[in-house]
């Protein structure tokens, strides 16, 4: 059973994971850590424009907005990059 968490209903630990703080049932989930265009950038040394053009294109790794801001999942920035190293 999957169980949705919020800020109203739940506590962060300092191990980047959701609480439900149930001590019958706690239930952890680890959040992936997000990374910034900027930080996508600065890790691959693609072009921020690049990375922005691939997006709208529907290419490079995948991104969502949180927010305003858009933001990158740092395990599916590294799942990308492991795919586009085998292709060689």
């Amino acid at each position: 059973m999957t169980t949705n968490l919020t800020p109203d209903d739940a506590s962060i630990d300092q191990k980047n994971t959701w609480s439900s703080g149930d001590s019958v049932a706690a239930t952890h989930v680890v959040m992936p850590r997000l990374l910034s265009i900027e930080e996508v950038s600065a890790h691959t040394g693609i072009a921020v424009a690049t990375l922005h053009t691939w997006r709208s294109l529907g290419k490079g790794p995948q991104a969502g907005k949180l927010g305003k801001r858009l933001r990158y999942r740092a395990d599916l920035l590294q799942h990308w990059i492991e795919e586009e190293m085998a292709r060689g």
